[in-house]
């Protein structure tokens, strides 16, 4: 696979080298006046998953999630940012002496906590090639003296080498995105406003990606290539470095021409001298390509909104559907394997580390042929899948017959759309003897999944109806959990236009697709997440209403579920879909 992680094979930083490389940002604060500094954990794309040998975020201090902000003053120790999904993690990641972990609650964003903690500073800085033009725009509302530093100016000062992908970019299969590139870009400008006379500027990977119909797999966990472009309502104009122009396809779409260079020398093309309108969405472009864009082309007028690329791609079309229901069978197949494999072992009294079930998936995923996994693998034993977004399987840690395992996995195939499936299952299958605790709670967050999936609603509802009401059995019990209910899924695992959770307010339409994943987590107990991928569909019986259907068919642990426990819509909900997973073979044991 293509960047298939092995333990052991991500960098590791030290605490000695976190240390010295606060001493080197502050030294290089000092020098531009500024009493504190802004990191973010993106790179120059605004990427998610940012690799750790490009992650300032990951050097000034040594936390590897993939999301958080870090706050580094003139003095003491540097302020880690980290919401629910990382709270136990973050503990045990950092050195308390250098980093004091931030633990947001959920309800409040970590951008929002910190810039809370801004208050006291007059000149914070920050890396415009590496924050958005909207976070900017915030720190200088917070701190109007906001220091925005040259591009690079950081990345000199902790001695890191520019991080410049060579991978080849190749066309998908055709007929896989359903549409070419004139229909999307027909579709795309439906909602601009004086169409004739824009430009688009987009920078989100996957939105260029889809366009294109292109993947490259430059970045890890992700199939999409980096780039930048522009559009026009008949073009669609990547801009690579000309670093990175390897491989690319022999023949072009019709509509699609690559530009190597920046942006300053595309907005420049005499084609595009009559256009007077640049349309750009502050949220995805960085700080530094809104300056360029404004110094190249001071005759175009910005005009600011949310992407039309992103409303236009989450509504998936019939055969991109197809295919993504093909890519979560494979994935469905892995899943399942893995979990039989386990149990295997058991069977057999060899013993199971987490390192090596860790590795089991992400071998059944290369043997179903993938071509990447869509995140990194969480393979957690007892106690360690309470840490959400556990991120380090060992080898000294065994499983016991009725530990619990936790397994978050995905992987991407020919077409470079992502799956997204959890299961959480008893190590020891039938020679296990769950407890009490074990089949109520699992049974309980498995209620609130199936609370989503059956629920019908009107079109253009909020995500944080559905979120509500797949808490609610939850709730119930006195429990919760510090993360969203769902989330959109495409190119990227993660992918806006559609959302799961209490602050959501996009609308569910017909076509998207969105995980939903409810779960419970106790320090000390372990961890329980159920998690499949739908789309959204209009009912047929109901006008103007939607339900959803499975795009994943992976079984239950018939061992810790208690039937006792469903109501009829659940119990029938429940044996439907394991009767499915019956039909396809993906069932646990």
């Amino acid at each position: 696979m293509e960047s298939w992680p092995v333990t052991g094979d991500l960098r590791e930083i030290e605490t000695a080298e976190v240390a010295t490389n606060l001493e080197s940002a502050r030294r290089l604060m000092r020098e531009q006046g500024a009493d504190a500094l802004v990191v973010t954990s993106a790179d120059r794309y605004l990427n998610e998953y940012t690799p750790r040998e490009d992650n300032h975020r990951f050097d000034l201090s040594g936390f590897t999630g993939s999301t958080a902000l870090l706050l580094v003053p003139i003095a003491g120790p540097a302020r880690l940012y980290v919401d629910g999904r990382y709270h136990l993690q973050a503990d045990v990641e950092v050195d308390a002496a250098l980093v004091t972990v931030v633990k947001v609650p959920f309800g409040t964003t970590i951008t929002d906590a910190l810039l809370d903690d801004l208050a006291g500073c007059r000149r914070p800085a920050f890396e415009g090639e590496r924050v958005s033009e909207a976070l900017a725009r915030k720190l200088r509302e917070r701190a109007p003296e906001a220091i925005q530093l040259a591009d690079g100016l950081l990345r000199a000062a902790l001695d890191r080498p520019i991080h410049l992908p060579r991978k080849p970019i190749t066309p998908i299969p055709a007929g896989i995105s359903g549409l070419d590139l004139a229909d999307k870009l027909a579709a795309v400008f439906a909602r601009v406003t004086e169409a004739e006379e824009s430009i688009l500027l987009i920078t989100a990977l996957d939105d260029i990606a889809w366009l294109s119909d292109l993947r490259g797999y430059h970045f890890e966990y992700q199939s999409s290539f980096a780039a930048r472009a522009l559009a026009t309502a008949s073009t669609l104009y990547l801009i690579v470095e000309p670093d990175q122009l390897v491989d690319l396809p022999a023949a072009l779409p019709t509509g699609l021409e690559v530009v190597a260079g920046g942006l300053t020398e595309a907005l420049r093309r005499p084609e595009l001298g009559d256009r007077r309108r640049l349309h750009l969405d502050p949220a995805q472009v960085t700080a530094s390509l809104v300056a360029e864009a404004r110094a190249a082309r001071p005759d175009l007028l910005v005009v600011e909104g949310a992407s039309p690329v992103v409303a236009v791609k989450a509504r998936k079309n019939a055969a991109e559907l197809a295919h993504m229901e093909a890519a979560n069978d494979r994935s469905a197949r892995a899943i399942a394997r893995t979990v039989r494999w386990v149990r295997e072992r058991f069977r057999n009294a060899e013993p199971v580390t987490e390192a090596a079930f860790y590795e089991a998936a992400n071998g059944f995923y290369a043997a179903e042929g993938a071509r990447d996994l869509s995140f990194h693998t969480i393979a957690a034993v007892g106690a360690n899948s309470a840490v959400i977004h556990f991120s380090d399987p060992s080898d000294q840690v065994v499983a016991g017959a009725d530990d619990l395992m936790l397994l978050d996995s995905g992987a991407l195939y020919e077409g470079g759309y992502a799956t997204d499936v959890t299961r959480a299952f008893i190590a020891g299958g039938a020679l296990a003897q769950p407890s009490e605790r074990q089949r109520k709670l699992y049974t309980t967050v498995l209620r609130g999944l199936l609370r989503g999936m059956m629920a019908v609603f009107p079109e253009g509802t909020r995500g944080a109806f559905l979120d509500a009401l797949v808490r609610a059995p939850l709730y119930e019990q006195g429990l919760d959990y510090a993360h969203g209910t769902g989330h959109g899924v495409g190119i990227h695992v993660h992918e806006p236009g559609v959302g799961i959770s209490p602050g959501v307010t996009a609308p569910i339409l017909a076509g998207h697709v969105c995980s939903i994943e409810p779960g419970v987590y106790i320090e000390g107990f372990g961890g329980i997440r159920h998690e499949n991928v739908v789309v959204f569909e209009r009912h047929p019986d109901h006008e103007n209403s939607l339900r959803s259907r499975p795009l994943d068919y992976v079984g239950f642990d018939v061992h810790l579920v208690d039937e006792s426990l469903f109501d009829a819509r659940e119990l029938a909900c429940y044996r439907a879909y394991m009767a499915e997973c019956a039909r396809r073979g993906t069932t646990l044991d």
